[in-house]
């Protein structure tokens, strides 16, 4: 590294994982949650201390496929962080981060199938090296990629297409998948039930009092009430009941 002064850095910065890089972060990379400050911090003093051990990876464009901490961890140092240029075939890249990923990361299944699902979701040209027609990531496809059953996936595709943001807090690893999921159920029914609700209609009391005479065949009753159905219709149309 050329800047090794790491006592020249002020103590008091603050440590920010979301920092920029000098270089753009693949699609693919940004998937995978950010460390938290906790752990950011002790990665600034780990490397203030002995210094980048893993270099991280570009592609031959110069986006970041691994390494975006240690480059904001290099960044507030104010060192220069080791890179080496990924040299795999054109649309290998995010198998080479998913591999990375899942062996350094300590990500829980349910972590690893909110990333999946994102993975199956990326638009045209963002991922093209885990598919064998080169195009979207199938679920089934992003399960295997992310070792993580097919069904998970589906759950956490559901969650994220009806509440992002309960997505998100179950990829940073703040909320379970089958919280969130019984969470989405739960608005589902509120909702079904308050569309019945609102549906439901209440029957004329002159219908209620027809429908219950009719048993008895109370044929007065019934004429009394054949006369104040016409009168109320004769009040609100202005036009009489014709014989």
């Amino acid at each position: 590294m050329a800047v090794t002064d790491f006592d020249a850095v002020s103590p008091h910065r603050e440590l920010d994982p979301t920092m920029a890089t000098v270089a753009p972060i693949h699609p693919a990379a940004q998937l995978f949650p950010p460390l938290d400050a906790a752990a950011f911090g002790r990665l600034v003093a780990d490397i203030k201390a002995h210094g980048i051990r893993e270099p991280g990876w570009r592609d031959c464009r110069g986006c970041i496929l691994d390494g975006r901490h240690r480059a904001a961890a290099c960044t507030q140092l104010g060192v220069d962080m080791p890179w080496r240029t990924y040299q795999g075939a054109p649309g290998t890249e995010v198998a080479l981060i998913v591999s990375l990923n899942l062996h350094r990361r300590h990500l829980t299944e349910d972590q690893r199938a909110a990333i999946a699902a994102e993975l199956a979701n990326m638009r045209q040209g963002e991922r093209t090296d885990l598919s064998p027609d080169g195009g979207r990531l199938s679920q089934a496809e992003a399960a295997a990629a992310l070792q993580v059953p097919v069904r998970r996936v589906q759950r956490a595709a559901v969650v994220k297409k009806l509440d992002p943001h309960l997505h998100e807090q179950v990829k940073v690893g703040k909320v379970k998948l089958r919280e969130a999921t019984k969470q989405i159920a739960h608005r589902r029914k509120s909702k079904s039930k308050r569309a019945k609700q609102k549906g439901t209609k209440t029957a004329h009391p002159s219908v209620v009092a027809i429908l219950a005479a009719l048993p008895a065949l109370d044929l007065a009753a019934l004429r009394r009430l054949q006369a104040g159905v016409e009168k109320v219709i004769a009040q609100r149309t202005g036009v009489g009941v014709q014989e």
